[in-house]
């Protein structure tokens, strides 16, 4: 509306202005260039509840019909849900343990000390993510063990050294020690070198009591070999693999399963992959260079199955999804099936540019040399990175679009001074942020941003609900 009456205030322009968002103007360039209206999904129109709703019976009949995908989604609930820490990109004990606690973990007060728990599917508690993922494995598997039973010295059995092996075998009478070093036979930064006398001190032991100790390491997590290689030494070893029934398993299935947390992953990374034009073998090259690849290639396996059966229904049922819109558009416009007639090209909250709207954008431009791009955004108002948004397209504007000029808005009509300088020096802590110099234009005499301590999620509870009272009364 506010474009129209401007409109009007230029002497001698008529020609209508048209403002649409990304998805509508695809739509708009596909009923033209085919003639016919797509027909949008269901999944697209509708809300969260209802979209995790629709994906999750989609996974569920997967789940029912494809024993492959059962196995796999079974695999990843039950063993690889929660990655694991990448323990040598991890600086401090500190960091470590608020890595613990954000994942799940308990803190709980043993006979030793205090210490950090992780509950396993068959009901053990154990000490690390890691062990978390090798339990679990181990009971999906229907393998019989011990965490951390106590070691006895074949060579002297009344004596006790104090020497709890990670996990012992019955089947095979044999230990198992998981150690935290990669494929250096380095201990992460927040270890000291003492862990290493550890491990040179346990390998001896079983050495001179002639036990048997199989080894496996973070760096097989980070290889992604870890259950492959723990399958082949327990074979080896004369332990046997008995996979749970399949009852007991759906039991477990159903517990692990939290439609809003697991859905909604793969959900997310659907958009991700559709809004990047992505294809299966491009996400299935890129698993092979990342951190726990174990992990991540089952995730990929999983949303293979997943994409197919969308893009099946969607195919069936003759319809298209937001991401459809674009992509399709975006053929269109680059076979020139659709030509724009547009000079001036405006794109506001360009923050929240993902690159299908990069391809868009490109696809318009490239029809016509003199075609100009104008775009409006702040980096700092990046929030939507969970829905395709990609801020380097911003931050990095003139290698996306060529030679550009820019110009700065500096000042705030929204705050005041105190609470913009606190936010900018805080947004700025991020380097790949770009440097501005903020103003407000007002500001008054009085503590704007104040930090309160806290010292659990009571005590945080507690202050919030009485600053929410204070904040009631003085309204009032």
């Amino acid at each position: 509306n506010r474009f129209g009456e401007l409109v009007n205030t230029v002497h001698g322009y008529h020609k209508p202005l048209k403002a649409m968002t990304f998805h509508g103007f695809g739509y708009e360039i596909i009923s033209e260039a085919k003639n016919t209206r797509p027909s949008i999904t269901k999944f697209s129109t509708s809300g969260r509840q209802q979209q995790t709703r629709l994906f999750t019976d989609l996974i569920r009949d997967l789940y029912v019909n494809d024993t492959s995908f059962m196995a796999a989604w079974r695999e990843f609930l039950l063993v690889g849900k929660y990655p694991t820490p990448d323990l040598f990109q991890i600086k401090t004990l500190r960091e470590y343990e608020n890595l613990l606690e954000e994942l799940g973990a308990i803190r709980r007060m043993l006979p030793q000390g205090k210490s950090w728990i992780i509950p396993t599917i068959d009901g053990k508690e154990v000490r690390s993510m890691e062990e978390a993922r090798i339990a679990n494995w181990l009971a999906l598997n229907g393998i019989e063990y011990e965490y951390e039973r106590e070691y006895v010295a074949t060579s002297d059995p009344d004596t006790r050294l104090n020497y709890h092996p990670d996990f012992f075998y019955p089947q095979g009478g044999i230990y198992h020690e998981h150690f935290a070093i990669n494929s250096e036979g380095k201990t992460p930064p927040f270890i000291g070198d003492e862990y290493l006398d550890g491990i040179k001190w346990k390998r001896n032991t079983h050495h001179e009591n002639n036990t048997t100790l199989i080894e496996t390491h973070s760096a097989h997590f980070h290889d992604g070999s870890i259950f492959e290689r723990l399958e082949k030494e327990l074979r080896s070893n004369g332990v046997q693999l008995n996979p749970l029934e399949k009852a007991e398993a759906d039991i477990l299935v159903s517990r692990a399963f939290s439609p809003e947390v697991d859905t909604q992953l793969f959900i997310t990374f659907l958009h991700h992959y559709k809004a990047n034009n992505a294809t299966i073998t491009l996400i299935q090259e890129k698993a092979k260079s990342q951190p726990d690849r174990g992990r991540v290639s089952l995730f990929v396996k999983i949303f293979e199955a997943i994409y197919k059966e969308y893009s099946t229904r969607l195919k069936k049922a003759n319809e298209i999804d937001f991401e459809d819109q674009i992509n399709m558009a975006c053929d269109l416009l680059e076979s020139k099936r659709y030509q724009h007639p547009f000079k001036y090209i405006l794109v506001d909250e360009f923050q929240d540019t993902s690159q299908d709207r990069k391809r868009m954008i490109h696809a318009l431009l490239d029809q016509n040399p003199n075609t100009k791009l104008f775009a409006v955004g702040d980096d700092w108002q990046s929030i939507y990175r969970f829905a395709g948004a990609d801020i380097e397209i911003m931050t990095h504007f003139s290698e996306h679009f060529g030679a550009t000029s820019q110009n700065y808005l500096t000042q705030t009509f929204r705050s005041y001074r105190g609470i913009v300088d606190v936010a900018a020096t805080f947004v700025q802590k991020n380097a790949e942020q770009i440097k501005k110099q903020v103003s407000a234009t007002k500001d008054i005499d009085k503590d704007q941003v104040i930090i309160y301590g806290y010292e659990n999620e009571n005590d945080q509870t507690k202050q919030l609900k009485d600053l929410l009272i204070k904040l009631n009364t003085l309204q009032m």
